[in-house]
């Protein structure tokens, strides 16, 4: 059972962190001398934090190491969060709790109480943390599964962000150990593809605040709800350390130079997620001796080291970025975030680093049977030997019914949870399935284009200039927008979505109606005040094909329809008020209508939709 792999796995982390003396080891890397002049350094973030000093410096660093070129010829690795339709997982992260000289049942208790004050605080009142919970109410629902000991488990399903095509779910699970652990998982549950990137998240704020009371460890180093800051020759070590641990699993951010407390803030939105380091360039240039230039980070700058660095890894794998100014910009922390969160997802197996509630839910539910049934057989054994008389052999045949009964229930839930969980794997399926289909539409892109570069060269450029192609399919419809568009054009997910599932016939006459909006309704739009030219061009381009130019009409006006004329365009709503329109009636095979919205701050058409109708009182009534 995955729940008892997560149980066994961290209780061998526990012995581990008591067999072992320090992490890492650079006798590779770093001199006999400095080796044997080694000094304990600050292994407490509380430490870190204050910069204290070491009592025994390291004398002296050893020889330098040579940069090793990379014979790797992979890409450089990045790891994404998808944000296709579908259940996502954002990020998880396991750790053990408390902090030295800190009795396990208090950290056990004190992080199931900040997580419930966390809950209070958003509405949701849990009034016995031993017992199994369900609180619903209008902004998300919450779960709660323990066997009142030594297992506890919370899925906090947050709608508040509904209308926005997506709510978050976060799973928490805490298990009594010798040494207490806890697991997370944050989750997105998006309704299509236009729902807020997962990147704009962050861990849930009641990570930070156990780690900053309780406190978290994993593979023998504390994970910090702030920057570390280390300075000065003496804490070098503890950083190579860290770097080198063949046991980290979360991603080290390093940040060289003066930086805000922007470092601060990436940091706790990371927590348990990645260690953010800030180092003087002391520390840098001892980075630069020991690991090389190449694997190093300097001046004002920024590196991302993934789990699994070597004094020899390729660095094209550990990512640099260059700061300006004492400020990590919002896009450089969402990159790190998304990032970090991701490599989060790919240690080890996810189910047993971290297991989803529904797995402790089932894991629950069969020691309940366990111990239902270990009851029943010490009724039976009573009624058949203990029983002395009709009355009592009733009063345990009534007992052994009530157990029947709990197992009964007991059953019923399993079986529930088990449909849920099939309905889950379903929709996971499907996600995949999108994204596949979306990566064979980028291949045959690419295919496409790279036959459209070995075009004869007796083609002069000045024809295929003038002289455009139609197709007769919507297999070719991105890449002739970016072929012909003339950057003048934008495609929105759900028009292409539409054009692909219509019944249209005429299927040259759309990318016929799309070359006007590029060739002769732009420039109308963009035309100086007194230029009648590009207004006639225009209109003798919509005479020629038949077409009309309108706005939408009432449709916007009316709360029935009006949400289909809605999209999402560069982060903002927009509407689509304007349409081209042939064709009378509503045969979806022959009528045709092209809905946009014409962008002023960038002078682009957005097409939201085609070929079909729109819903308006007109389309409803027929």
């Amino acid at each position: 059972m995955n729940i008892m792999l997560w149980l066994g796995a961290a209780l061998n982390e526990a012995v581990q962190r008591d067999e072992e003396a320090a992490v890492g080891d650079l006798s590779t890397i770093v001199s006999e001398t400095a080796a044997s002049q080694e000094a304990a350094l600050p292994g407490e973030a509380e430490t870190l934090a204050h910069s204290e000093a070491v009592e025994t410096p390291l004398a002296a660093f050893g020889r330098q190491v040579a940069p090793v070129p990379s014979t790797s010829a992979a890409l450089p690795r990045r790891s994404r969060l998808s944000r296709s339709a579908g259940t996502v997982n954002v990020l998880a992260l396991a750790a053990l709790l408390g902090k030295q000289g800190q009795g396990s049942d208090l950290a056990y208790d004190t992080a199931i109480s900040r997580l419930l004050g966390w809950l209070r605080s958003k509405g949701f009142i849990i009034s016995d943390a031993s017992m199994n919970a369900h609180v619903e109410l209008s902004g998300g629902e919450v779960s709660i599964e323990t066997d009142g000991a030594d297992i506890w488990s919370m899925r906090f399903d947050d709608r508040r962000t509904m209308d926005q095509g997506a709510i978050w779910r976060i799973e928490a699970t805490l298990i009594r150990l010798p040494r207490p652990a806890i697991s997370l998982r944050l989750v997105q549950v998006r309704s299509s593809e236009d729902a807020p990137p997962p990147p704009d998240s962050g861990v849930p704020t009641v990570v930070a605040a156990i780690a900053g009371e309780v406190g978290l460890e994993d593979a023998g180093v504390a994970l910090s709800n702030a920057a570390v800051h280390l300075s000065g020759d003496k804490q070098f070590r503890w950083l190579a350390q860290l770097l080198l641990n063949t046991n980290r699993t979360q991603p080290v951010i390093v940040i060289c130079g003066e930086v805000d407390d922007s470092a601060n803030r990436l940091a706790k939105r990371l927590t348990g997620v990645a260690h953010v380091v800030c180092i003087d360039h002391g520390i840098s240039a001892h980075l630069v001796r020991v690991f090389g230039r190449d694997r190093s980070v300097f001046g004002h700058a920024v590196r991302f080291y993934r789990p699994g660095f070597k004094a020899e890894a390729d660095p094209d794998q550990h990512p640099l970025w260059t700061l300006k100014g004492a400020q990590l910009a919002k896009w450089l922390a969402n990159d790190i975030f998304e990032e970090a969160c991701a490599i989060s997802l790919e240690a080890d197996d996810l189910e047993d680093r971290a297991p989803s509630f529904q797995a402790v839910r089932s894991h629950l539910a069969e020691l309940r049977l366990a111990s239902s049934e270990q009851r029943i057989s010490a009724l039976r054994d009573q009624v058949e030997n203990i029983a002395s008389s009709t009355d009592e052999q009733i009063s345990q045949l009534q007992a052994i019914r009530s157990e029947l009964e709990s197992s009964l229930a007991e059953y019923k839930t399993k079986v529930r949870d088990l449909d849920e969980h099939v309905a889950q794997l379903r929709d996971d399926l499907k996600a995949t399935r999108g994204e596949r289909d979306l990566a064979r539409e980028d291949a045959r892109k690419l295919d496409y284009q790279l036959t459209q570069r070995w075009i004869p060269d007796v083609v002069e450029y000045k024809e295929l200039g003038s002289e455009r192609h139609y197709p007769d399919n919507w297999e070719d419809l991105e890449t002739w927008v970016e072929l012909y568009g003339e950057n003048k054009l934008v495609l929105h997910p759900l028009a292409i979505k539409a054009a692909k599932e219509s019944q249209f016939n005429d299927i040259a006459f759309a990318y016929q109606s799309l070359e006007y909006l590029v060739r002769y309704y732009v420039p109308m739009r963009n035309r100086d005040i007194d230029d009648i030219g590009a207004y006639q061009n225009s209109q003798q381009a919509l005479a020629g094909l038949g077409l009309v130019l309108s706005g939408v009409g009432t449709a916007l006006n009316d709360s029935r329809y009006k949400q289909e004329y809605r999209r999402q365009y560069e982060g903002r709503s927009i509407w689509l008020d304007t349409h081209l329109k042939k064709g009378v009636g509503f045969d979806p095979s022959v009528a045709f209508r092209l809905y946009f919205h014409y962008d002023e701050a960038t002078a682009k058409v957005v097409v939201g939709h085609l070929p079909s109708h729109l819903t308006n009182r007109i389309s409803h009534s027929g």
